[in-house]
This record gives structure tokens, sequence and C-alpha cells, in this order.
């Protein structure tokens, strides 16, 4: 999964850019810290029903 998301985000999307988020709970239950987490924000629930409200396209990954 590492692999398959490191090369979304390098590919990016054509207009304007890629986000990675990740939800909070996901990475507190596997012991991810921000540090290990460059170029990926880390959010809860309702951040992610904001964020999927602005996208234009969303793609999920678990």
């Amino acid at each position: 999964m590492e692999k398959i998301f490191a090369d979304v985000l390098k590919k990016g999307l054509k207009q304007p850019k890629t986000d990675a988020i990740a939800c909070i709970k996901c990475t507190d239950s596997r012991g991810v810290t921000k540090t290990q987490t460059e170029g990926v924000v880390i959010g809860g629930l309702y951040d992610l029903a904001e964020w999927i409200a602005e996208s234009d396209k969303t793609i999920l990954m678990g």
C-alpha cells in the first residue's frame, strides 16, 4: 500500500494537485506519527467529510 500511495503522490493529478490525507484513528492504531507522514495531512472523520465535499475526485484506500 505504501508503494502504491507513494506512486500516486509522485504522479499527482493534472489539475491542480493531489492531497494525501490519512485518518487519525487509523494512524493512531498503527503507531504512525506526523513525522512519518511527510506530505500527508492527518485528520478526523469530520475533516474527511469536508475534504470530500470540496474535492472533484476522491480515492479512498484502506
